[in-house]
């Protein structure tokens, strides 16, 4: 039998070449393998941490209806819709005084209607203390929402709980001071 040496040679290589290529297939598979587990669990641990995660969405085809919660002196027959009716001041015959229409100065007061009234007699924000406000001339506004004053309203409910309890709250104080018109008068903001 003739042999060829350049054959079994050339055999030779080509089966280490198979044998080295598909031992680097195999090495290769395994390694991009490993890498792309690697950025799948490397994206998606990232992925969660730096983007927010929703899961559930809802939209509505109309505009949502109601009323915005509001407050009031008196049981919601007006409204307080600004600041200007915030700082107003409702005289014992229904006069009402807002910032805005106020041209009382040091020579033109504001003068009660009535000799017998007095300063209890007009209704601001702040409570006085006969009302159960002990830290008068001051008031928190949270304290204005609920009971003994009320002040908060809202038309369609949405602004109290299932017990009909507040769920509003409110930040800052009112403060309130009052100025006689004689120097001579004793502190007339004093509890």
């Amino acid at each position: 039998m003739l042999r060829y040496p350049y054959l079994g040679s050339i055999s030779n290589l080509v089966n280490t070449k198979i044998f080295r290529n598909k031992k680097f297939f195999l090495s290769f598979d395994q390694t991009i393998l490993k890498i792309f587990k690697k950025i799948c669990l490397f994206s998606l641990f990232f992925s969660t941490i730096f983007r927010p995660v929703y899961a559930l969405s809802v939209y509505t085809i109309e505009n949502v209806k109601g009323s915005a919660p509001y407050l009031t002196l008196d049981d919601g027959v007006s409204k307080i819709t600004s600041t200007e009716e915030l700082l107003a001041i409702k005289l014992p015959n229904g006069t009402v005084i807002t910032p805005q229409n106020d041209v009382s100065s040091i020579s033109n007061p504001i003068e009660l209607p009535d000799k017998k009234n007095t300063y209890a007699s007009v209704q601001t924000i702040v409570p006085l203390p006969i009302s159960g406000n002990n830290q008068f001339p001051v008031i928190n506004m949270t304290d204005l929402l609920a009971a003994p004053y009320n002040y908060f309203a809202d038309d369609d409910g949405d602004g109290f709980d299932t017990n009909d309890l507040i769920t509003a709250t409110a930040t800052g104080e009112i403060k309130i001071k009052w100025e006689a018109r004689n120097p001579a008068v004793a502190d007339i903001n004093a509890k």
